[in-house]
């Protein structure tokens, strides 16, 4: 899957929309669906969030994490990493 374009919307307060355009790689159209479920003492040991082809599933996942970026999400630790890189960093 190859994510093509995408768009959020604050629906009300607190709530996000996220819609996406998603083709796959003989570039037709394609959707990605995350559903999520709260069952509280009833979950899954290992529940699967997302089967099929290696190159699909990186792609699909690469796509979550570009409108998850755009959005303003950021790796716990990034900026500290980066802050200590920059420091360290001496030029040859």
């Amino acid at each position: 899957m190859k994510l093509v374009s995408y768009k959020q919307d604050r629906v009300s307060g607190d709530k996000l929309k996220v819609e996406a355009v998603w083709r796959t790689r003989m570039k037709r159209p394609a959707v990605v669906s995350i559903s999520r479920t709260m069952h509280e003492g009833q979950a899954e040991p290992n529940p699967v969030l997302l089967e099929g082809e290696a190159s699909e599933v990186y792609d699909t996942m690469s796509g979550i994490a570009q409108i998850a970026w755009a959005m303003g999400w950021r790796p716990p630790g990034l900026t500290g990493k980066l802050a200590q890189f920059i420091q360290d960093f001496k030029p040859e």
